[in-house]
């Protein structure tokens, strides 16, 4: 029989309160997408959704933090990106995409 090598135990994350609090707090910003704040935090987003619901019940009453209230906090980054929207021109089968100002995206399959 071939000795077993078991990998290293994860250890749990242990996140305070404070931290919780404003990352639920990043995900109330609107246009900001709850999957988005966790992956900028390096968290489960299924994680994040759970602590909004118990601070919904708990009651919380989360309110918004601006930027300039914690710069560092997730909901400052959050509302330092910019909002921009991309005007895209479709082309239809049998339209040339040769058109003057043109931008192609070329969309993988």
């Amino acid at each position: 029989m071939l000795p077993t090598t078991q990998a290293p135990r994860r250890r749990r994350r242990y996140h305070s309160p404070e931290f919780k609090s404003q990352v639920v707090t990043a995900c109330q910003v609107p246009g900001i997408s709850v999957a988005a704040i966790a992956q900028r935090n390096q968290l489960n987003a299924n994680l994040v959704r759970r602590w909004i619901k118990a601070a919904a019940e708990a009651g919380a009453g989360v309110t918004k933090v601006g930027a300039a209230d914690n710069p560092s906090s997730p909901a400052a980054a959050a509302t330092s990106l910019p909002a921009a929207f991309v005007p895209v021109r479709v082309v239809g089968p049998g339209q040339s995409h040769q058109t003057r100002n043109a931008t192609v995206v070329n969309m993988p399959k």
